[in-house]
């Protein structure tokens, strides 16, 4: 291994990069758009 860092971050900076890989793109608006739709029925359900 030539290259490694011992910064405790490091594991989340690269748990930031994955994020953002994930929510990249047509399919990061897919999820977003369903985590809203999600949170707008949760909230719908809990006014009932």
């Amino acid at each position: 291994m030539l290259h490694a860092s011992t910064s405790p971050f490091y594991p989340l900076f690269a748990a930031l990069d994955v994020n953002a890989k994930i929510h990249e793109g047509e399919s990061g608006r897919r999820l977003w758009a369903e985590c809203v739709a999600l949170g707008i029925e949760a909230r719908q359900s809990d006014h009932r």
